[in-house]
């Protein structure tokens, strides 16, 4: 009967021990539940930390659960459900083993808990570049926090002189890359070496860039010229009356006046009184106006006003 108790306890112990130490990593202010799973038969329970220190306790008999430690007072939270056990707020000094105990210390469930800070951008520098027309190779120094990766890198790939989980370096179109980051973060930094390995090629795109550049303002600058010139010259050829006391050389101008117009808009008319006929030495003429002409004609034998030959 003792050995099979002692075998039966054997077995619960094994069982316990294989579902415990779980492996937890966060963040620091997040937070973490820790489950205790099949809580079937379990009368009492304490959480603990670190195997010294009581979190919580809880008896199933009469719903009583009470915290051992006021540093948990407002950092935790137990589910009297299913005795899982709600840490909030983690900072590094959480970090530690979360054990759950039943009676007589049976161990029920436990938590290997890890709590990281963010991980900071790394540093990348150049420590040397080898470029010709038809390659280039620089080497470079990757550190990330107290760990440093020293890489080669080519066009195309970079080789790394040992392995550094925390740290890879890599490249594209010319862009290195440099990845810092544990279970939880993670940042990179970059460096683009295409001005590094092209310099001259750079230098001289620049140039012609800047001369084309230069070229077109000077040409759109002379066509500005132009136009403001046409756009003057036509302003000034509209606005010019030609002088009538200018007189162009080889050509003679005569001053036409109009006669004055008479009172009456009526335009000067002959008047002619028409006599019976008679010879043409026997009429006489009279010119009463000067723009109207009257002639009278009399019948022979009638006085005339000139006496006779």
């Amino acid at each position: 009967m003792k050995i099979m108790l002692l075998n039966l306890l054997l077995l619960n112990f094994q069982h316990s021990v294989s579902s415990a130490g779980q492996s937890v990593v966060k963040l620091e202010g997040d937070s973490v539940t820790l489950d205790l799973g099949d809580n079937t038969g379990i009368t009492r329970i304490t959480w603990t930390f670190n195997m010294n220190k009581d979190i919580v306790t809880y008896y199933r008999s009469d719903g009583q659960m009470r915290i051992e430690d006021n540093y948990y007072k407002d950092k935790v939270l137990f589910n009297k459900a299913n005795f899982s056990l709600l840490v909030k707020n983690l900072q590094k000094n959480d970090s530690g083993i979360y054990r759950a105990e039943g009676t007589g210390s049976q161990v029920l469930a436990e938590y290997n808990v890890s709590v990281l800070e963010p991980v900071k951008a790394p540093v990348l520098t150049l420590v040397s570049k080898v470029s010709t027309s038809d390659s280039c190779n620089v080497t470079v120094n990757c550190t990330g926090g107290d760990q440093y990766l020293v890489s080669s890198c080519d066009n195309t790939t970079c080789s790394q002189d040992k392995n550094t989980p925390a740290l890879t370096i890599s490249i594209r179109d010319y862009i290195i890359f440099c990845n810092s980051s544990n279970p939880v973060s993670w940042k990179n930094r970059t460096m683009d070496i295409k001005p590094v390995c092209h310099s001259k090629e750079m230098e001289d795109e620049n140039k012609w860039t800047a001369t084309i550049a230069i070229c077109v303002s000077l040409i759109i600058v002379l066509i500005l010229v132009i136009m403001y010139f046409i756009v003057k010259k036509r302003k000034s050829g509209g606005s010019h009356k030609p002088d009538n006391n200018v007189q162009v050389p080889g050509t003679t101008y005569e001053e036409v006046q109009l006669s004055p117009k008479r009172d009456s808009e009526t335009p000067a008319t002959i008047y002619t009184t028409v006599q019976p006929h008679s010879e043409p030495d026997t009429q006489t003429v009279i010119k009463t106006d000067p723009e109207t002409i009257y002639a009278q004609v009399k019948k022979p034998g009638e006085a005339n006003d000139v006496p006779p030959a």
